[in-house]
């Protein structure tokens, strides 16, 4: 992620200077001496910044290259922040990436997923797993992580009329805010829904899951800064029962779409006249970031 722009405070290096957003930027893959390559780090914290604004960003880079990585990287970064959470006080995790799979069911095998005890173990310790649904355009599956049991599993809506959008496996001939995008997976068992089309953050536009779930993983990160006894499980309740309901015209099933202001609402309304609005925003830790 490029730490140093305008979005996370104009950072010099992390926690420098003290309105720098990101806490800490960690190498788990080999330092390339690049801050991200892509912009894709960048714009999907960046989605982050916006949505949670006090929020502050851990930053884990599991990218070998430009665009891939290995299950040993990821498993290393879901360590790290196991080993780091209390440090940080990191309540959520996000993972805008995915093995590009087609799981027509959740993953609950512990002898083919090999995320499943690692994201089990970061929800026990109180932290939320948010994922990106996949972009294969699939409508009866979700790629790994994202099918893991416990994990808010995202798709990807348009937030606009934008036209005809070609892309790299379908293309959209009409859009409007709320219709799914042709290329987000989806399945009976997907969580939720947020913007993903296009998304301008951090100095990048970008479509994809991967900018849905940053939506929702700052979501997180607000209710658990609201309500601290909330538990990941109680989180996930909250967003997905307020989210407003949107059909997915490809398989005619209906998910909630993220809104943020409606699960906020007994916060809100709890709040007297001269009190803030909201007290000090969770950490984030935004993990697998070119």
């Amino acid at each position: 992620v490029k730490y140093n722009h305008t979005a996370f405070g104009s950072c010099s290096s992390p926690g420098v200077p003290e309105t720098c957003r990101v806490a800490a930027s960690v190498d788990i893959a080999d330092d390339d001496g690049e801050l991200d390559d892509s912009g894709h780090g960048t714009n999907v914290s960046a989605v982050i910044a916006g949505v949670a604004p006090q929020s502050k960003l851990v930053i884990l880079d599991i990218f070998e290259d430009d665009s891939s990585s290995t299950t040993a990287l990821v498993l290393e970064a879901m360590d790290w922040v196991l080993g780091n959470a209390g440090t940080y006080n990191i309540k959520v995790v996000n993972m805008s990436l995915g093995d590009n799979g087609a799981y027509t069911s959740a993953c609950g095998n512990v002898w083919s997923n090999p995320f499943l005890l690692a994201i089990n173990d970061l929800r026990e310790s109180g932290i939320s797993v948010v994922a990106s649904a996949g972009n294969s355009g699939q409508t009866n599956a979700l790629s790994m992580p994202a099918c893991t049991p416990g994990v808010l599993s995202v798709g990807a809506v348009y937030d606009a009329n934008l036209g005809s959008r070609a892309w790299t496996t379908c293309t959209d001939s009409t859009t409007s805010a709320d219709k799914v995008t042709c290329f987000s997976n989806s399945a009976s068992f997907l969580s939720m829904l947020a913007p993903g089309a296009l998304i301008t953050a951090g100095g990048y536009t970008y479509g994809g899951t991967s900018q849905a779930s940053p939506h929702v993983a700052a979501a997180v990160a607000v209710l658990a800064a609201a309500r601290s006894d909330m538990t990941p499980d109680d989180i996930s309740e909250r967003l997905v029962s307020t989210g407003t309901a949107v059909t997915d015209s490809r398989n005619s099933l209906e998910f909630p779409r993220l809104n943020l202001l409606a699960a906020l609402a007994p916060e809100i309304e709890g709040q007297s006249g001269d009190a803030p609005f909201l007290p000090a925003w969770g950490l984030v830790s935004c993990l697998a970031l070119i």
